[in-house]
C-alpha cells in the first residue's frame, strides 16, 4: 500500500502540518495566527530560475497522476495564464489572492470554487476570464 507524501511544517510555528502557502511568496504555513505572524515581516514573490526552453516549472513539478489527469493544463495553456494583463489586474485584488488561496488548500476545492463564484461577484469574473484565456475560441462555439 502507497503512502500519501506528507506536507511540509509549518515555516511560521515549525509544529504543525502546512495547510496553506503565501499567496505573495509560497512560505507554507499552518493557520490565521501562523499567516498574521508572517505578514508582519515583508515577503516578495520567489524569483524565477533560469528554464530550458520549452519547459516550464510546471512540467518538472508535475507528478504521474497530473499527467494522466483530463483536467491538467497544457504547457501552452499555463503561459496564457502566465501572461494575462487581464488576470494580473484581477490579482492585484488582495480577495482574489485569498480566495484562491483558500480554495487551493481546502479539502473539498470544488465545492470551494463553486462558492466562492457564487458569493463574490468579482471572484466569479476572474474565473471566467481565466476561463476564457485558457479556452479562448473553443468556448465560444460551445455557448452557440
Amino acid at each position: 500500500m502507497a503512502t500519501l507524501p506528507t506536507k511540509p511544517n509549518c515555516r511560521v510555528c515549525e509544529q504543525n502540518p502546512s495547510k496553506y502557502k503565501c499567496p505573495n511568496c509560497t512560505l507554507p504555513y499552518c493557520s490565521l495566527p501562523c499567516y498574521k505572524k508572517h505578514k508582519e515581516t515583508p515577503c516578495e514573490k520567489p524569483v524565477p530560475s533560469a528554464q530550458v526552453p520549452g519547459k516550464t516549472k510546471y512540467s518538472a513539478a508535475s507528478t504521474a497522476a497530473d499527467e494522466d489527469s483530463e483536467t491538467a493544463l497544457r504547457d501552452e495553456q499555463l503561459r496564457k495564464l502566465a501572461t494575462s494583463d487581464k488576470l494580473r489586474d484581477f490579482l492585484r485584488y488582495p480577495q482574489i489572492r485569498a480566495l484562491i488561496a483558500e480554495i487551493d488548500g481546502g479539502a473539498d476545492p470544488e465545492v470551494l470554487l463553486d462558492r466562492a463564484r457564487e458569493n463574490d461577484p468579482v471572484f466569479a469574473e476572474f474565473a471566467e476570464e481565466a476561463l476564457d484565456t485558457v479556452l479562448g475560441s473553443w468556448r465560444g462555439q460551445e455557448d452557440a
